[in-house]
């Protein structure tokens, strides 16, 4: 399995920017997931902006340098190197503090989903909107049930 893991907030503790060299402690959870995996076989990929050049806010002006100081970090807490890149590419799973799930050619959130059967539905009969959130729920078990596991 491919999984692709944000540094800031996810992998490392972030209030707010301080440069492209400061990083916060480990957030022992998700290092202790990302070992697991490791130990599975699994590929992980530390995904940040931090990587993007630029000057900008979560830019660096020297990308090797960010990247050979992340790869330092993770050889630090998780006990080895992983690829550092700012360039999602194919992943069976990502995770990301901002990432939201979307339901296949519809445009809409699972929230937002859940939510618009619920408002139609509730009132008028919710045995029915219960059955069709059911549905929704089915329609994405797959990927649910491979985040499950992934996390354990």
């Amino acid at each position: 399995m491919i999984r692709y893991v944000d540094f800031d907030g996810v992998l490392a503790k972030f209030d707010h920017w301080r440069g492209p060299f400061h990083f916060g402690e480990p957030i022992t959870e998700m290092v202790k997931r990302v070992q697991r995996w490791l130990l599975q076989g699994d590929t992980v990929v530390v995904y940040t902006a931090r990587m993007t050049p630029g000057e900008a806010f979560g830019q660096t002006k020297d990308v090797e340098k960010t990247r050979k100081t992340i790869e330092e970090w993770c050889l630090k807490y998780i006990g080895q190197i992983l690829p550092v890149t700012n360039i999602k590419s194919y992943a069976d799973v990502y995770y990301d503090d901002r990432c939201r799930r979307v339901i296949l050619n519809t445009g809409l959130t699972l929230e937002e989903k859940i939510g618009r059967i619920a408002e139609n539905g509730m009132l008028h009969s919710p045995y029915k909107a219960l059955r069709e959130i059911l549905e929704v729920l089915k329609e994405v078990q797959n990927d649910v049930q491979g985040c499950l596991q992934g996390s354990k």
